[in-house]
């Protein structure tokens, strides 16, 4: 007599794993040991994103959605999703697979747009940073040159200081102001 099969489903999550075949029972010839966690009920044959999981309390597989393999980004953060699983779908965790833009994105109806105005605070914010950046280099030589203190290689290259400053105050009359990935920042002096 050929050992029934039988099917593996996880302990901890009742997914169907593989297909076995019963072990005989050495002290009754004829009878099956049934290993832990595996039943003979057959599971269903499931389709993209979805798992056969066993109800111990029926004895009988369901159909479960399974979005785990299938990388998911959350619509209200943008980040991706780490945690997800088996039940979930991109309704219940309200993602997309649509991974988003690199820059301030937001959902927008069907897709990701680009916030707009975080992207020209943040090209403001930048631009702030580096003149005042420059603007602070660019007086700390001054005084130097004025106190009599500064080297003749800090004394020649306070001209590059005036010239960098200049250029930053120049960036948002660039056409691509305030697309930051965009933007040509000039090269700060050494």
């Amino acid at each position: 007599m050929e050992a029934p099969d039988i099917y593996h489903y996880s302990e901890y999550t009742f997914e169907y794993l593989s297909t076995g075949k019963a072990y005989p029972d050495p002290l009754h010839l004829g009878s099956w040991q049934y290993p832990a966690y595996t039943t003979t009920v057959q599971p269903p044959i499931t389709g993209a994103q979805e798992v056969a999981v066993f109800n111990t309390q029926t004895q009988q597989w369901n159909i479960t959605p399974d979005w785990r393999k299938v990388n998911l980004w959350s619509k209200a953060t943008a980040q991706r999703i780490w945690s997800i699983q088996i039940g979930d779908t991109p309704d219940s965790l309200q993602a997309t697979t649509q991974q988003p833009p690199a820059l301030f994105p937001v959902w927008k109806g069907d897709g990701w747009v680009t916030d707009m105005v975080a992207l020209e605070n943040a090209s403001k914010l930048e631009l702030k940073h580096r003149l005042d950046d420059a603007l602070l280099q660019r007086r700390l030589l001054l005084d130097s040159i004025e106190l009599n203190i500064a080297s003749a290689v800090k004394r020649d290259s306070f001209p590059s200081w005036t010239e960098y400053c200049l250029s930053l105050a120049k960036v948002p009359q660039q056409a691509g102001w305030p697309y930051m990935e965009k933007l040509e920042w000039p090269q700060q002096p050494a």
